[in-house]
């Protein structure tokens, strides 16, 4: 896989993954995402994208065929309260892009999952990360009472719907196994349990998610971040930023409530080609110049491939 060059010439006109926060309203307090500091932050206020900002990212996206959509991050995507309206719309102005969505799947409920899937949605993943309910209320902390029975069910209509009015949304679950024997065994269960029912089992290796966790270590050269080359990062404001570790919006290289500013200009402008070029230098500055959560073991098998199964 290439590091330090674009894949293909599509993918240096635009980036093959748009990476969305469309809220940053979450209601769980997994002790290994950011969000439960994010949410003690002065600064903090609930925030859902505007119906235009949205709009004019669909529309962008669908003049750029293959390139997926992908609603996660800072949030439940699930709570923003026109998920629906936003996925007809994205799938009527970008036929050929896959729309893609991660949930920790409380929300996920029979009518919500159903509209979905007719709306277009080519692939939903479930973040459960455990088997038995101790564990999932140590590592995703939910103050809904049997939220993993909750979710499993969800997971099952949602699958026996799909399978009634033959759609073709993809439906995965996800571990993120940290580096511990216990983390293993864990997902040894997982897997056992969900073979056979979910379409597809995702295992990525756990990052710091911002220093919140122990993570993988790092490797001790590092190479360019891949998503510099991939993804695209867009908050709910319509902020473009580096990464979307950039909790703080310290990183944004473009705005787009600026009618002027398009996702493809910021992709192929000096903000994001500087940092390209000197990551292929070995110079890392800005919001990587410190990072603890790039693993170049899990770009590997990025999530494109997964997304490229549908």
């Amino acid at each position: 896989m290439l590091h330090d060059n674009f894949t293909s010439p599509a993918n240096a006109l635009f980036p093959s993954m748009v990476v969305l926060a469309i809220t940053n309203i979450c209601e769980f307090e997994c002790g290994h995402c950011y969000h439960p500091l994010y949410r003690q932050q002065s600064d903090f206020r609930h925030c859902n994208m505007s119906k235009d900002i949205f709009h004019k990212i669909a529309d962008e996206l669908g003049r750029f065929p293959g390139s997926a959509l992908r609603f996660l991050a800072w949030g439940e995507p699930l709570l923003h309260p026109q998920i629906v309206e936003f996925m007809q719309y994205a799938h009527c102005v970008a036929p050929h892009n896959p729309l893609t969505l991660i949930t920790n799947g409380y929300w996920l409920t029979p009518e919500i999952s159903l509209s979905l899937m007719q709306a277009g949605l080519s692939l939903v993943e479930v973040s459960i990360d455990a088997v038995t309910a101790e564990n999932y209320n140590k590592i995703r902390k939910s103050h809904h009472a049997n939220a993993l029975e909750h979710i499993e069910e969800n997971i099952r209509l949602m699958l026996e719907k799909r399978n009634y009015f033959e759609l073709k949304t993809r439906i995965v679950v996800s571990f993120i196994l940290h580096p511990t024997e216990a983390s293993a065994r864990e997902f040894a269960l997982f897997e056992a349990k969900w073979t056979g029912i979910a379409d597809e089992i995702v295992k990525r290796p756990a990052h710091t998610f911002k220093g919140t966790i122990t993570g993988t270590p790092l490797p001790s050269t590092r190479i360019p971040c891949y998503g510099l080359w991939h993804r695209c990062n867009i908050n709910m404001l319509g902020q473009i930023s580096v990464c979307y570790q950039d909790w703080e919006n310290n990183n944004v290289i473009g705005d787009l409530r600026n009618p002027e500013i398009t996702i493809a200009n910021v992709w192929q402008g000096d903000a994001f080609n500087r940092l390209r070029e000197n990551q292929c230098k070995g110079i890392f500055e800005g919001i990587c110049s410190n990072c603890q959560d790039y693993n170049c073991h899990a770009w590997k098998n990025p999530y494109e491939k997964v997304v490229n199964r549908c």
